[in-house]
């Protein structure tokens, strides 16, 4: 008995390609983002701030361990981020995270889950110091 074996390719998955768009003129932009593994509570956070052509003007990345969630992650890079920059001053910038959750909590259209409480609660106090503040989600 003879056995043929052919192999069969699946098509190529279609991946959406985030694309960053810049801020208007009188605004920088943050990106910021937050990774996570459950098996080991560990991860990294960061985040990169723009000007509206695309420039590069901080960044920020680091190691994180000790935390329970992705929300946690991610809330810690935003606020690792604004703390940062309303330390050095600025005060015109739009925040992008690609949690739904967290921009959702932040602009009161979500209850804000008691672990994640404090450190919300720190960003929006660092976001009080900017006088055009925005934190918006991006797909």
């Amino acid at each position: 008995m003879e056995v043929e074996v052919q192999e069969v390719k699946k098509p190529p998955k279609q991946q959406l390609e985030k694309k960053w768009s810049p801020p208007r003129n009188t605004r920088l932009k943050c990106n910021t983002d937050g990774a996570w593994k459950q098996e080991t509570e560990e991860g990294g956070m960061g985040w990169i701030l723009r000007n509206h052509q695309g420039k590069m003007l901080w960044a920020g990345a680091k190691r994180a361990q000790g935390l329970n969630s992705e929300l946690e992650m991610e809330a810690e890079a935003l606020r690792w981020a604004a703390n940062t920059l309303a330390g050095f001053g600025y005060k015109n910038v739009t925040f992008e995270t690609d949690s739904q959750t967290l921009s959702r909590m932040l602009n009161g259209d979500e209850e804000i889950w008691p672990k994640v409480r404090p450190i919300i609660q720190e960003i929006i106090s660092s976001l009080a110091s900017f006088e055009e503040v925005e934190v918006v989600y991006y797909l």
